[in-house]
């Protein structure tokens, strides 16, 4: 605890003394002793003791013209609180203050308000830039994924039209033939669209495009493996009119 006076000679304001003094004593005056030295200090000296029991402090040695913030105090001892202002006659103008030293753990007490604030606004600026950053991010990410469908949708078209281009020459039977031409003209008919509207289709149009080409695959694939079509029993013309002369014969007898 630091008590701290200052003085000010209303005859000449320029005058001004101040002093301070710690663990609660001050004493005012012209002696070598005091720790606020007043150049003509009239009288005696004025001591400010600390009074624990009022948590006050108590002035003593005062002269009978004192006012306490502009109130005459009688004489005798007079209670006295940080920040009051003292006139002593006409001549002095007091003001008392009182400073308490600051420990180590009000100092942390202190900064903890300070690192609790910059938490919050480091958290605020944290979810800001997630709002910002995040919608980008899957923006960005979602543009990176349709590109990537786009391309293989693009790849299995290409790579379906070229088998077919390559290996329907070499084709004799005829319904191979005929289904090689019917799904080679379904794939020229999806270039031909993608060709004019690939930049527009969204991710829901291009998965779709992508499941007809596997299923067009699918249709080559059977074909292959001869698993399309039921294999052909062929037709006996001879038994089948030999069955139908015996039954006339047996009608007519």
């Amino acid at each position: 605890m630091i008590l701290q006076i200052t003085i000010v000679d209303n005859e000449n304001p320029l005058r001004r003394w101040s002093g301070r003094a710690e663990g609660g004593r001050l004493v005012i005056g012209a002696g070598e002793t005091a720790d606020a030295q007043v150049e003509g200090w009239p009288g005696g000296d004025l001591v400010i003791n600390h009074d624990p029991p009022s948590n006050g402090f108590v002035l003593d040695g005062a002269e009978d013209d004192l006012r306490v913030n502009g109130e005459s105090v009688a004489a005798g001892p007079a209670q006295l609180r940080s920040g009051d202002r003292l006139q002593i006659g006409e001549r002095y103008s007091l003001r008392f203050m009182v400073r308490f030293e600051t420990t180590g753990q009000q100092r942390r007490i202190g900064i903890l308000p300070i690192l609790v604030s910059a938490a919050i606004v480091t958290i605020l600026i944290f979810q800001l830039g997630i709002g910002i950053w995040l919608p980008l991010a899957m923006k960005q990410e979602s543009a990176m994924g349709m590109e990537i469908s786009r391309q293989r949708t693009l790849m299995l078209l290409d790579l379906l039209r070229n088998g077919i281009s390559t290996h329907s020459h070499e084709q004799t039977d005829e319904t191979v033939i005929v289904t090689l031409g019917l799904v080679g003209e379904e794939l020229d008919n999806m270039a031909l669209y993608l060709r004019h509207y690939d930049e527009r289709l969204d991710a829901r149009q291009i998965t779709q495009m992508h499941d007809d080409l596997q299923a067009l695959y699918s249709i080559l694939l059977q074909l292959v493996n001869k698993e399309l079509y039921p294999p052909d029993q062929g037709i006996d013309l001879d038994a089948a009119m030999e069955k139908i002369l015996a039954a006339e014969k047996e009608t007519h007898e």
